[in-house]
């Protein structure tokens, strides 16, 4: 598991070298929108009966933020069971 993260890690560094602050800015809030769209999508999945895996099976909770609220997947399917 270290391994794995260890590589993701690097490939998401390697890959966003070259944007500024804020264009990285801008890339967190657009995939944090998809992100979002995709965890609505699952659980009106999950509402019409499809008991499949979430989204985002491989999540670092502690890198996402999701102890302290900041996880887009967790907040918005926290927004989306809300009675």
């Amino acid at each position: 598991m270290r391994a794995a993260r260890t590589a993701r890690e690097g490939l998401l560094r390697q890959a966003t070298s070259g944007l500024t602050d804020v264009e990285a800015a801008a890339l967190e809030e657009l995939l944090a929108k998809l992100v979002a769209a995709r965890v609505e999508e699952r659980v009106e999945r999950r509402r019409a009966g499809d008991s499949g895996p979430w989204w985002c099976r491989t999540c670092d909770f502690a890198a996402c933020g999701r102890p302290e609220g900041r996880c887009p997947a967790h907040a918005t399917a926290v927004r989306a069971y809300a009675p």
